[in-house]
């Protein structure tokens, strides 16, 4: 899921057709990395240490949803459904066709020479790396779920330490288009002043998608469009709106604080000030770039008003940390930059 297991894409738009895949996952993932299977080369692997370096690679998904496949009992279709889409409410969304009204789908379209040239709708066998069909508002169900810890309508999705690995850097590293990688999702800090997480998906076929959100504005943004473009200035411009609307909106006692930290970039040592608009139970927690726990802050009662802590770095390593806070319900993240 880091996208650094020595697995590569090799060959893999050669069974990119139209229709639903005719090749399970089992059959396809034990084929292509077992030695003498129908798919298997050389090629197939990268001759790197698995978890040393990074190499986009779509086979690494899909063979975690065959581990899913192994260990569950179940179709990793089904186990997804009953796991993911149906409590998150994404009844119009799913991996293959049969399963969708096709008259529901948008068309993709190539630009190529002056023309916009339709596609046709295709499928995979490695289809958990890359071709769930879904929209916008479903896809914001996701987000919503991820920034609420895992939760969505009151029922818990993943467990808070699922959705903390997978915003948790692996390997500062491990940089791609998207960002520096976490499990599933990049880390990216060009999307205005702004440190978001999220993935984008599509870029062939006549389709592109992002998805991304924003613990510190509890924010999110999924575009999708039936080109192969990516808009990152649109995606930034909704988050800025986004941003606009809950200015004046007035965010009720039992979630609102403020976190401060200075200086920053720190040397020595550096203030952590929260401002609690009630008495609430604080956690403070600083982690690595790697995502591994450096410090343990406090953990206690604090009353209302400004409270500071402070944080002695004497003895860490030169780079990027990160602050996580928790005060009731509400988590708030922030960048440190040791010096």
């Amino acid at each position: 899921m880091s996208h650094s297991s020595s697995i590569s894409d090799n060959g893999i738009e050669d069974l990119i057709l139209p229709g639903d895949p005719t090749i399970s996952l089992a059959y396809y993932m034990e084929n292509l990395l077992c030695e003498g299977g129908e798919y298997y080369s050389m090629s197939n692997f990268y001759m790197m240490q698995p978890g040393a370096y990074f190499h986009y690679c779509t086979h690494g998904p899909a063979l975690t949803g065959y581990l899913v496949e192994e260990i569950s009992g179940l179709d990793f279709n089904d186990y997804a459904k009953e796991a993911l889409l149906t409590p998150l409410e994404m009844h119009q969304s799913a991996w293959f066709l049969d399963e969708l009204n096709i008259e529901n789908l948008a068309i993709g379209y190539k630009y190529q020479l002056g023309n916009y040239i339709p596609r046709p709708h295709r499928g995979h066998p490695a289809y958990p790396g890359f071709f769930l069909r879904s929209n916008a508002l479903e896809l914001a169900n996701f987000l919503v779920m991820l920034l609420n810890h895992g939760a969505f309508n009151g029922q818990a999705i993943l467990s808070n330490a699922a959705v903390d690995s997978m915003t948790s850097i692996q390997d500062p590293d491990f940089s791609f288009q998207y960002g520096v990688s976490g499990l599933g999702l990049f880390i990216r800090e060009d999307i205005g002043e702004r440190v978001v997480w999220g993935h984008n998906g599509g870029s062939i076929g006549g389709y592109a998608a992002q998805i991304y959100f924003c613990k510190e504005e509890n924010s999110g943004v999924v575009l999708t469009t039936n080109s192969e473009q990516y808009l990152d200035e649109l995606v930034e411009y909704m988050f800025d709106y986004a941003d606009s609307l809950t200015t004046h909106i007035q965010v009720p006692p039992s979630f609102a604080f403020k976190l401060h930290i200075s200086p920053n970039p720190v040397s020595h040592t550096a203030i952590i000030q929260f401002e609690l608009q009630y008495p609430a139970k604080v956690s403070i927690h600083i982690f690595n770039s790697l995502g591994k726990k450096v410090s343990d802050l406090e953990n206690g009662i604090f009353p209302t008003g400004t409270n500071q802590v402070s944080w002695n770095t004497r003895n860490l390593m030169k780079g990027i940390y990160f602050c996580r806070l928790q005060a009731g319900g509400e988590v708030v993240v922030k960048k440190i930059i040791k010096n």
